[in-house]
């Protein structure tokens, strides 16, 4: 009855109503056969002749739609007008581009180490784990990592995740004097370091910044992300909300 995703909306009409008119004939030899075989099935024309099973969700349900349709014409509770014009709307949903999915982003769990922190409460480093609770915000607040001093070292921070997962992409949130961040390095299930991104650091301005660095789908799965600050090179303390990776699709 229905064809694949690629195949152009007029074939896939072609071959529903083909199949319709081929079960409806099918129906009528049906009834003349049972005039001698009473126990003959009668064939129904609305049903699918492909395995739906198969199918995406929303092939699924365009298959639905057909099916009801059908019936309604087979029993008479629309014309063949009616038919047609719901025909080739489901014709135009078959091929419609789906939505894709939102992108699942995975967020540090663990702080594997840390060259230093402002204190164990405020500005810890354990204030980078999870999703961004600071982000879109800007400023001096609690919930972000902050270094001990503001200018004395350079400064970094390794944080781990739950499970490990293929990235296509890495999130660092920066909430205040953003533009320290020099190095990403990603660090694989099997111990190999990986240098994702690599910066000069500068002030970035006043606004908070979402770093994002675009990745080639990983080969091997990621169990940490080392982050290094150029922070003598960007005034006052660079304050980090959250580190995150996105996975492969």
């Amino acid at each position: 009855m229905l064809v694949p995703p690629s195949s152009p909306p007029s074939v896939h009409r072609a071959l529903v109503l083909g199949s319709m008119a081929a079960a409806l004939s099918g129906v009528l030899a049906a009834g003349a056969v049972l005039a001698t075989r009473p126990s003959a099935p009668a064939l129904d024309p609305c049903r699918p002749s492909v395995d739906i099973a198969t199918m995406t969700q929303h092939h699924r349900t365009v298959v639905a739609r057909w099916a009801l349709a059908c019936s309604d014409l087979t029993h008479g509770r629309i014309t063949q007008a009616q038919y047609d014009a719901r025909s080739a709307a489901i014709d135009a949903a078959w091929t419609a581009p789906v939505a894709a999915p939102e992108p699942v982003m995975v967020w540090a769990a663990t702080v594997r180490g840390f060259s230093s922190q402002y204190s164990e409460a405020s500005w810890s480093a354990q204030r980078v784990l999870g999703a961004p609770d600071v982000y879109p915000q800007h400023g001096d607040l609690v919930n972000a990592w902050a270094s001990r001093g503001a200018d004395d070292a350079d400064e970094w921070i390794e944080v781990g995740f739950a499970q490990a997962t293929r990235a296509s992409a890495i999130e660092l949130y920066e909430t205040f004097n953003p533009g320290a961040v020099s190095e990403i390095e990603l660090v694989t299930a099997s111990g190999n370091r990986i240098t994702a991104y690599q910066g000069s650091p500068a002030a970035s301005g006043p606004q908070a910044n979402k770093l994002r660095v675009e990745l080639a789908c990983s080969d091997e799965p990621i169990v940490a992300v080392n982050v290094r600050l150029g922070s003598r090179r960007v005034v006052g303390w660079n304050e980090i909300d959250a580190i995150g990776l996105q996975r492969c699709p």
